[in-house]
């Protein structure tokens, strides 16, 4: 079943340049280009040239303004629009062609005066029943799709409504409506909102006659289908509302979109996968449990053995078990779905249709219910952003591909030939020269210590546990579908299993199946035409059991690296840092520019460089250094003789063979590749012919570095060049391996002898490590970084987000984008106004205004901003500061070389001599140094040796303690001037902000955060008059509107306010109070005695006469909210939902050009929200409740012991919010809540 999205927009015109990339520009955010999709537009008011250059394949009608309609394709590869009839600017019917199904479409946009319209309905009406009649005598030519703007009401809608006087009017259905209803029964079609009817078009009318101002709303944009097309599976209709562009609506017309589907298309089989549901379980919990336990009975009677083949054997067991389960479960909801489906088909009863809403309206409260446990404890979070963010970007859908002749090819089956054939020849065995591979490993001296001591040792159940908790239980799984949870689960009893089998593989490596070391094969497109293969890089999903067996090995050869790898190879060897190079190549540049000194730098590009090292150069790199007989005999085996297939639009591919190469995917492949490149580098650095370039006065020369792959040479000129070049390819013709001419390039600094050089000359700043260098240095790139943050931050600011959510945002998906560059740049005093002015804006100013040229209010101090939560700023980094923290970590971690003697970076040997002869060439050095120095001075430390700055534990400063160690932060809890000021009795400010953060409700703790902090946006107001009594404000418009206007104490009706909270509190037993007051005589005194002549509130079921404890008691005021004072849970959760409603209402009351009338609180309102934040809270302790006996389910191996833990846990979440238990779920139906 394929599955196409169908948009319907009116968009009111897009005549002008601007006006049509606004509109596009939201369209394609709604359905990205190359999706399956289609949008109905109207009201064009322009011509096609535009829209055809965006929308190829598309077809659109426009003549001039006040008419005009197009279907825009979203994907001309895989979807072709044929044209049946058009009436110009008004009406389209067409094919729609998705391979070898039609589906016809209907695409109206009627005039808005009434007689154009009938005249339209006319001739549509004519056309249907005479000539369209005969086109479609085969009953497949049936309409199958309306979409448009009708401009009048459907024929089944309430067509009494009110006039632009505002009086009450009943019409007779339009004929444009009439016309439409008869092609619907005719074709058997169903209107997609005819359910809720929502509007999709509103106008504010202004009367000038009573001078009163009303909303008109009309549903006048529709999309019908027929019900064979329908797509059940999700059965709605989107209405969306489109966004404001500097405070003016992109449409009056709302956006809507639904999904139909293509049954008679052969989809492809989607691969097995375990569920995470089916893995936690109770009942496969236990099955696996008991299904464990016969095999850890075997193992631990008479000291048996796991056997590899027993492995095997388990696991199939295991995914049989799973298997049957998830069908049988499947099987059960898809027969719930058929028999709705079935009486929709055969009698189409609103009763049914209304069902089959209320299960999808059932799986989006599923999907809200998640989204709020996630958001209870903490802001949304950033995971969750990141993995919506990697999904949107990392779209795998292949839709056309380039053969060897360069045509396009679009068909699956074409498709898969042609990446079956490509990737059959790159890991196709390729000869490679051991004779020249040896030669080279003789400049390669290995010397062995204790470090290879334990290698051949068996495995251990430890060892594998420590794997296994290292492993991420969100990646995909293999071809097997088991995935990384089902080992996390199951670690305990699974470990020594596993070492057994593993153990098994050592002695016995030829038992490893085909089937076992099988991958997966992803693409992901990479930079170029995304149509050829070559420009997509390859990601091997091998089975998560195969990745804990080659992460086992990696483990144990990864302590060897760093004695048998060179110093200038920083990728994948453990305390090596990428930015060392950067330093290096900066530091020797400007050396060289300073000191006059001509040089060649090169970077090289390998082509496939994992996919093309032979595996015969592996077996040799690996046996020279030593690694034991049984550990390579493994590793060859786990490479050799494997099987791979490609996924291509969710199918599989025929396996071919991999003869070459390491997956992108197993742990050891960055390991083996390192190992292998090792080889070319020693060649190198040992030919004592290439003489390098110098970073300083001393006799150190740079040659050679790189990281993995991504490699550099430093020569004088192009004869020593050559000699390099010699090496690269002895090491190409050793290895099978292939450098890439074409993509490599050459820097010149200053001007040195090129005569006959091959690698081509850059004139233009060249990418090395993430940095851009030319002959002079680094290029600085800061505008373009910049470029990229603002627009980052201006998609993120649609969103309505926390403060504390936005900070996240900020420094998760901006300004970490400038940490990289940090360790070596320093930004301009402009660029950083910039990024502070970008910051502010993202925090304060409203969600539709522009990033540049908007003047911010800012509602906090750039200096207080920078301030912890816990204190009241907004934990925002000071970019400045940062800076420095990078370059000062950089520094104590050269220190803390020289100190353990372990300077295994050119740059460090470079510092060392300039330290020693203390005169410095380094500009980096010199400045730093001196800025290291202040620290260690202000730290007290002045022993004359120079050693690393440490912490408490006697570990150097991580980066992040570097940064707290230079920020500049009062002792005391920093305060505005009003906050200062604020000398309430009994007001406190110790951990205020802290306990703000417990509040569960995100944006009533964002409220109450702002509140305290004084950056709602109201302190424009100081000394002003209020905008709601009248009245004075003095110095606290926080004070008065919250707290003394009259309006807000009339809309909160104040004693009605002090009551509600008593009684939800638990009526004194959770009530506010200070530390000096006696719990027991507090309650006593404060009980509200009832009056025989007070009359009862129904919101609140009680009396709230008594007058004298509610001055003496209780006042609202700044201590009512004191949350340095209150010990109760449920109170301050309870005040910052007042709180936060009665914020909203002053933001109707003054932001708004029509507030709403309702004066009061609505207090029956807040005890549902009360009790909604108990059942979370309910909820997701239960939850961890059964993820605990999920993840350690020995401790509830009797089901009794977590029946009785959930039920004492219902208990106490009521006592705690004072609630009814009975409104709380009931244990029974708790799996249906989670």
């Amino acid at each position: 079943m394929v599955v196409i999205k169908i948009n319907q927009w009116n968009v009111r015109g897009w005549g002008t340049d601007t006006s049509f990339k606004n509109k596009t520009d939201f369209i394609k955010s709604q359905s990205p280009p190359n999706s399956l999709a289609l949008t109905i537009v109207n009201e064009l008011n322009a011509d096609a040239t535009q829209a055809h250059q965006l929308f190829p394949g598309s077809i659109i009608s426009a003549t001039n303004r006040g008419n005009g309609i197009g279907i825009l394709n979203h994907n001309n590869q895989n979807i072709k629009l044929s044209p049946i009839f058009i009436i110009e600017g008004r009406l389209i019917i067409s094919d729609i062609l998705i391979k070898d199904t039609t589906t016809r479409i209907l695409a109206i946009y009627a005039p808005a005066q009434p007689d154009k319209r009938k005249t339209l309905a006319s001739t549509l009406n004519k056309h249907f029943n005479n000539q369209y009649h005969n086109l479609t005598s085969n009953p497949k030519k049936n309409i199958d799709i309306i979409a448009g703007d009708f401009n009048c009401l459907d024929f089944n809608d309430n067509h009494t409504s009110n006039d632009d006087q505002g009086n009450l009017t009943t019409q007779s259905p339009d004929e444009m409506a009439t016309v439409i209803e008869a092609i619907r029964i005719s074709n058997n079609l169903m209107d997609m909102d005819q359910l809720n009817k929502r509007p999709t078009f509103s106008r504010t009318i202004h009367n000038t006659n009573n001078n009163l101002t009303r909303i008109l709303e009309r549903r006048l944009d529709r999309i019908y289908l027929n019900n064979s097309i329908i797509n059940y599976s999700q059965l709605y209709l989107r209405n969306l509302i489109p966004p404001k562009i500097n405070d003016i609506p992109l449409s009056d017309h709302n956006f809507l979109s639904t999904t139909f589907t293509l049954p008679n298309i052969q989809m492809n089989k989607r691969r097995w996968r375990l569920k995470k549901s089916s893995i936690l379980s109770s009942i496969m919990l236990k099955k696996i449990d008991f299904l464990l336990n016969d095999y850890s009975r075997e193992l631990s009677s008479n000291h048996n053995s796991i056997s590899f083949s027993q492995l095997n054997s388990l696991l199939n067991k295991i995914k049989q078990l799973y298997t049957e389960f998830q069908k049988q479960n499947d099987y059960n909801n898809k027969a719930n779905i058929k028999n709705l489906i079935s009486l929709l088909e055969t009698e189409f009863k609103d009763q049914a249709f209304a069902t089959l809403s209320a299960i999808n309206e059932s799986k989006k409260r599923e999907e809200q219910l998640k989204q709020e446990l996630n958001n209870y404890c903490e802001e949304t979070s950033l995971k969750y952003i990141s993995a919506r963010i990697k999904k949107r970007h990392n779209d795998f859908t292949i839709n056309a591909v380039k053969d060897a002749q360069g045509r396009t090819i679009n068909k699956q089956e074409l498709i898969e030939e042609e990446y079956v054939k490509y990737y059959s020849n790159l890991y196709d065995y390729k000869e490679d020269d051991p004779p020249s591979h040896y030669e080279m490993l003789e400049n390669w001296t290995v010397t062995r210590d204790s470090t290879w001591d334990n290698l051949e040792n068996e495995f251990t159940s430890q060892e594998i546990l420590e794997v296994i908790k290292q492993l991420n239980p969100h990646k995909s799984p293999g071809p097997d579908g088991i995935p990384n949870l089902f080992y996390i689960t199951h670690k305990e009893k699974l470990a020594p299993i596993l070492a057994s089998a593993f153990n098994d593989t050592l002695r016995n490596p030829h038992l490893i199946s085909k089937n076992y070391k099988e991958g997966l094969i992803i693409t992901i497109p990479k930079k170029g035409d995304p149509e050829l293969i070559k420009n997509r890089r390859p990601i091997t999903l091998a089975n998560c059991i195969y990745k804990i067996h080659s992460k086992l090995i990696n483990n144990r050869i990864i302590p060897i690296l760093t004695k048998v790898i060179n110093h200038n190879q920083k990728g994948f060897v453990p305390g090596r840092f990428i930015i060392d190079n950067i330093i290096s190549m900066n530091e020797l540049i400007n050396y060289c520019n300073d000191k006059r000194i001509n040089g060649i730098i090169t970077l090289y590009d390998f082509e496939k460089a994992f996919d093309s090292i032979s595996h015969g150069s592996i077996l040799r790199s690996l046996q020279h250094i030593n690694i034991p007989t049984n550990i390579i005999n493994l590793i060859m085996n786990l490479l050799t003789k494997s099987e791979a297939r490609i996924e291509i639009n969710g199918r599989t591919t025929i396996p071919f063979e991999i003869k070459r190469g390491v997956k992108q995917g197993d742990p050891l492949s960055p390991t083996l590749f390192v190992l292998v490149i090792e080889a070319l580098a020693r060649k190198i650095l040992q030919d004592d012919r290439i003489t390098g370039l110098p970073l300083n006065n001393s006799n150190h020369r740079e040659k050679f570095q790189s990281f993995a792959d991504d490699s550099a040479s430093m020569v004088p000129d192009s004869q020593q060049l050559e000699l390099v070049l010699q090496h690269f390819n002895s090491f190409c013709k050793a290895t099978s391996s292939k450098l890439n001419i074409d993509k490599s390039s050459s820097i010149l600094i200053g001007n040195p002898d090129n005569t006959n050089q091959r690698i081509p000359i850059s004139t233009n700043p060249e990418r090395y490590l993430g940095y851009f260098f030319t002959g002079k240095g680094i290029t600085r790139k800061m505008p373009e970084i910049l470029n990229t943050i603002r627009s980052s931050l201006v998609l993120w600011k649609t969103t309505d987000s926390t403060i504390k959510t936005k900070t996240n945002i900020l420094k998760a998906f901006a300004l970490s984008k400038l940490t990289y560059y940090s360790y070596v740049e320093n930004f301009k005093e402009e660029e950083l106004n910039q990024i502070n002015k970008l910051v502010e804006w993202f925090l304060s100013a409203p969600n539709n205004k522009n990033a540049s040229g908007f003047q911010v209010i800012n509602l906090m101090r750039t200096k207080r901003a920078r301030y912890p939560l816990k204190v009241g700023g907004w934990n925002i980094w000071n970019i400045e500061l940062r800076q420095l923290a990078q370059k000062l970590w950089i520094i104590n971690q050269f220190i803390l070389a020289l100190e353990t003697k372990q300077t295994n970076s050119s740059h460090h040997k470079s510092w060392e001599y300039q330290i020693q002869k203390n005169k410095f060439t380094s500009r980096y050095l010199k400045e730093n140094l001196d800025e290291w120095n202040k620290i260690r001075i202000k730290k007290a430390i002045f022993n004359n040796n120079l050693t690393s700055i440490k912490n408490e534990n006697g570990q150097p400063l991580s980066l992040a303690e570097w940064y707290t160690t230079i920020q500049d932060q009062n002792p005391t809890i920093p305060k505005t001037e009003f906050q200062s000021s604020l000398n309430l009795r009994g007001y406190s400010y110790n951990q205020l902000f802290n306990n703000i953060l417990k509040i569960k409700d995100p944006k009533t703790r964002d409220t109450m955060f702002r509140f305290h902090a004084r950056c709602l946006p109201i302190n424009y107001l100081h000394n002003k008059q209020c905008p709601l009594c009248k009245e004075d404000m003095s110095k606290d418009p926080y004070g008065h509107l919250f707290f003394s206007c009259k309006k807000t104490k009339q809309f909160i009706k104040i004693n009605k306010l002090k009551n509600f909270i008593y009684i939800t509190t638990g009526k004194g037993k959770n009530w506010h109070h200070t530390r000096i007051r006696q719990n027991n005589n507090f309650i006593n005194r404060i009980t509200p005695k009832l009056s025989p002549t007070a009359k009862k509130d129904q919101e609140v079921n009680a009396d709230y006469a008594n007058h004298r404890f509610h001055k003496e008691y209780f006042e609202w005021n700044y201590k009512a909210i004191d949350y340095d004072l209150t010990r109760s849970f449920a109170y301050r959760n309870l005040m910052a939902l007042i709180l936060h409603n009665i914020w909203i209402w002053i933001c109707n009351q003054i932001y708004s050009e029509d507030p709403l009338t309702d004066e009061s609180l609505s207090y029956s309102s807040l005890l549902k929200k009360w009790h909604k934040l108990a059942t979370l809270e309910y909820i997701k302790k239960a939850k961890d409740l059964k993820n605990l006996s999920a993840k350690d389910h020995n401790n509830f191996k009797d089901p009794k012991i977590l029946l009785t833990s959930t039920i004492k846990l219902r208990k106490t979440t009521a006592n705690y919010y004072c609630i009814p238990e009975s409104s709380l779920p009931n244990i029974i139906s708790f799996d249906q809540f989670i």
